[in-house]
């Protein structure tokens, strides 16, 4: 009765294979233009742009094949869903969800996910398509109180340094203070568009030669 998609989708697959149908759970991201939003689990931040995170059952009906039982079928029609992988693991053990909360609570991290078509990359770069306009645009995304997340770590990493040259570090292995963890489709387009581009420049200065 509580749980999010994924949660339902668990369960699911779990009925369906008690009838023997065959199942499985697709698990992805849904497009959506300007929509944003941030969930913390304890100390990481996951922050969504023009996406959100979505799970559902695909079942094979043997005269139909694969049919999605997504009960947001209808809206994928004007937001498309991006596929990151399939999966029929049903049981999720007490022991996994402690231990990921305790690398969470170990870090302190920023995950990004972007989802951009290529007409919102541009306007989101605010210029030419190059490599550095992308990694500047991915500093500011994940920027807190004017200090990326580079400049706290090297900050970090000094003042451990300084620390254990006092003879004062309790540990053996320093915690890293600030870890960004950029899981996001921008610089894999960006590239893509750049790599177009030029095999279309190519292609044109041939044909006119």
């Amino acid at each position: 009765r509580r749980g999010d998609c994924d949660d339902m989708s668990r369960v699911l697959v779990e009925l369906l294979s008690t009838y023997n149908i065959p199942a499985v759970i697709s698990i992805g991201y849904v497009y959506v233009s300007n929509f944003n939003f941030t969930v913390p689990i304890e100390n990481v931040t996951y922050r969504y742009v023009n996406c959100g995170p979505h799970a559902f059952v695909m079942a094979y009906i043997p005269s139909e094949g694969w049919l999605s039982l997504d009960f947001l079928a209808f809206t994928l029609l004007a937001h498309p869903f991006i596929c990151e992988g399939y999966s029929r693991e049903t049981t999720v053990e007490e022991e996994l969800v402690q231990e990921y909360l305790s690398l969470h609570r170990s870090l302190n991290a920023t995950q990004v996910m972007m989802i951009l078509s290529e007409e919102d990359l541009l306007k989101l770069l605010g210029g030419p398509l190059t490599l550095e306009s992308v990694m500047k645009c991915l500093q500011d995304i994940v920027k807190i109180d004017g200090i990326t997340p580079l400049d706290s770590l090297k900050e970090a990493n000094s003042e451990h340094r300084d620390k254990e040259e006092a003879g004062k570090v309790d540990v053996i292995m320093p915690g890293v203070e600030y870890i960004v963890i950029v899981v996001i489709t921008l610089l894999s387009l960006t590239l893509t568009i750049m790599f177009s581009k030029r095999s279309s420049r190519s292609a044109k200065a041939s044909t006119q030669s």
